[in-house]
């Protein structure tokens, strides 16, 4: 697929600031929401988190951290100190070496260990009481 193959629809699908058909709106009448998230790699982006995270909360946001654990160690007290946090802790690749989709059998094989992994290290989530509205 090339930009061109795309280009009535990129960088914004026309339509995409309507409002969907029966929506109510977000809560306490704000005009618009937005995701953090965080893909975390290397040590130095381990050493960082912490950090990243009190900055944050200092600030009043919310933020889900994505690690890759079978190629970036992610030391347990971090993992638990950013959970116990009320932020949500994901998986974004199972070793980021480009093979997580190389077939279906190869995903299927590696979805397994990191539903493993999600269930591990408890990841359902942010916790609904921590998100701001401000």
């Amino acid at each position: 697929m090339t930009l061109r193959d795309v280009a009535d629809v990129w960088p914004i699908c026309p339509g995409s600031g309507e409002k969907p058909a029966g929506w109510s709106g977000w809560p306490s009448d704000r005009r618009f929401a937005f995701i953090l998230t965080h893909d975390v790699e290397q040590t130095r982006g381990m050493q960082r988190c912490l950090q990243l995270a009190r900055m944050e909360k200092e600030l009043g946001l919310v933020s889900a951290f994505n690690f890759v654990p079978e190629k970036y160690y992610l030391p347990p007290q971090v993992r638990d100190e950013l959970s116990r946090s009320g932020l949500e802790i994901g998986v974004h690749d199972l070793r980021h070496d480009g093979k997580l989709y190389s077939s279906q059998k190869v995903f299927l094989r590696q979805a397994l260990i990191i539903n493993q992994y999600l269930r591990d290290w408890n990841s359902v989530g942010s916790d609904p009481a921590r998100c701001t509205t401000t």
